[in-house]
């Protein structure tokens, strides 16, 4: 079946649940030893970035809360969303 990418998209990604969990998994475990009582994670990266679901899921796993910032918002508002979310992570986009 030939599914179009959405829009704004050049091409549709297709990953499959087991390479989501790996990813996941791995990244989990980076963050497990920084992860103490109720603490937040913050994950800047675009909406339509590969990493995005993967990095929600090792929040979660980890133990923790995230909240998610768009690169596109103003630097301002970012600063005011880290400082109110004191966040022991700050996962960003690498490649």
């Amino acid at each position: 079946m030939d599914v179009p990418p959405g829009n704004g998209r050049p091409e549709r990604l297709l990953v499959t649940y087991a390479e989501l969990n790996n990813a996941a998994n791995r990244l989990a475990c980076e963050m497990r030893a920084s992860i103490v009582g109720e603490c937040v994670v913050a994950i800047l990266l675009p909406r339509d970035s590969s990493q995005l679901y993967a990095a929600q899921l090792a929040v979660l796993k980890a133990g923790a809360a995230y909240t998610c910032l768009d690169p596109s918002f103003p630097d301002e508002r970012i600063v005011d969303v880290l400082e109110d979310a004191d966040a022991v992570h700050f996962l960003v986009q690498t490649k």
